[in-house]
């Protein structure tokens, strides 16, 4: 069973999260998150084969409250 992640405050959040990561904190699947980086809905960067999403990236996210589904 995989460990959930709980966030208590955006300071908690890493600089860069991989997908895996925002996976779990927005609840959202592989896929889903995967096309919202393509799209540019989600800003993110390919470091080597990994795409690496910025805090302030999630930031955004949260303050916006946007319908990611």
């Amino acid at each position: 069973m995989k460990k959930q992640k709980f966030i208590t405050s955006l300071e908690d959040i890493p600089v860069f999260v991989d997908v895996p990561y925002i996976c779990d904190l927005l609840q959202l699947h592989e896929n889903t998150v995967r096309r919202l980086i393509q799209n540019g809905s989600i800003k993110a960067a390919k470091i080597g084969r990994t795409w690496r999403i910025p805090k302030n990236e999630i930031e955004r996210i949260y303050n916006e409250g946007g319908d990611y589904s």
